[in-house]
């Protein structure tokens, strides 16, 4: 999404570019049919989130053991990271460097899926798909965070 959409990801990112990576991720997922329903729980697993969560628990100055982000959180992430170059990004803490060129696009990917499936919170898991599969297996239908 970053080389696609952001023109130059050593500057500060405009909203516009922004936008466009937002809105094209809700088209893809809207071609696809996919939308939200009532009580649905949206989970993700994987880098890019494990690293939002990473810089909100140094911003909130706590231990990164939570593993829910809400809308507001991302948001407000987003606008930071956004407003920034690419050599302040680096010095983030929580944002690793070889990732402080493509966090924001990435944080806004994860948005715009939330905003299609109408959700204001994520819930991040460290597990991967691999590990909640054996879980299923070995242990039926309680869940393993």
């Amino acid at each position: 999404m970053t080389e696609k959409w952001i023109r130059d990801p050593m500057s500060p990112i405009p909203d516009e570019e922004l936008s466009r990576i937002k809105a094209y991720t809700a088209g893809l997922l809207e071609d696809a049919g996919i939308s939200g329903a009532p009580g649905i729980q949206l989970v993700f697993t994987g880098g890019s989130v494990t690293i939002a969560r990473a810089i909100v628990a140094e911003m909130e100055q706590r231990e990164d053991n939570i593993g829910v982000l809400s809308a507001l959180q991302l948001n407000h992430l987003l606008k930071m990271l956004s407003s920034m170059p690419f050599t302040e990004r680096c010095g983030v803490p929580g944002l690793p460097a070889n990732r402080a060129d493509v966090a924001p696009a990435a944080i806004a990917v994860v948005l715009a899926v939330m905003k299609v499936l109408n959700v204001d919170h994520l819930v991040h898991s460290r597990y991967g798909l691999r590990h909640g599969l054996a879980a299923q297996v070995f242990f039926g239908d309680r869940s393993v965070a």
